[in-house]
């Protein structure tokens, strides 16, 4: 995992990104966007709805710390050994959203935490604990849950549109 100590650096590697994601999904019509399989049983709107989900935990997560509260890392009722069955369970709740409000929440969340992460404070990313409330550093979350995240499953549908619609990818 590389260490970010710097915040600009953090928000750089964010809007990178965010970028790739972009440049990955922009041109795919609505049947590439919802065709099942892609990665695993997920469709393109499948992968989109679920880095969502994550993005949206980061903003939870600040939103209680920001009342002196712990945040349900990684959700309320979830340890890190249930993501699976966390995941499914958001699949299951989003897979009746269209494709256009899928994108529309992408991109409105990822502009929300990108906000939050510039204005937050060095000691708030890369510091505090916050009392106690979190075992480690926030921006390690950040990173893991956003653009390492995108990394983790834009590459597997770069890889499918190389084998099925090599004419998509830029």
């Amino acid at each position: 995992m590389p260490v970010f100590t710097d915040k600009q650096r953090l928000l750089d590697m964010l809007e990178l990104e965010y970028e790739f994601v972009h440049r990955t999904i922009d041109d795919l019509s609505y049947e590439q966007m919802t065709e099942p399989n892609v990665e695993g049983a997920w469709s393109v709107k499948d992968i989109i709805a679920h880095l969502t989900a994550w993005m949206k935990r980061v903003l939870k997560w600040f939103e209680a710390l920001d009342e002196e509260r712990t945040p349900a890392i990684p959700d309320e009722g979830y340890t890190w050994q249930m993501v699976d069955t966390l995941n499914d369970a958001e699949h299951e709740r989003d897979k009746a959203l269209s494709l256009d409000d899928v994108l529309a929440d992408f991109h409105d969340t990822y502009h929300a935490v990108y906000r939050l992460v510039a204005g937050l404070s060095h000691e708030a990313l890369f510091e505090s604990t916050f009392g106690g409330l979190v075992e480690k550093p926030m921006w390690e979350l950040v990173m893991t849950d956003t653009f390492e995240h995108f990394q983790e499953h834009i590459i597997p549908v770069r890889e499918w549109l190389a084998k099925n619609a090599p004419d998509a990818l830029k």
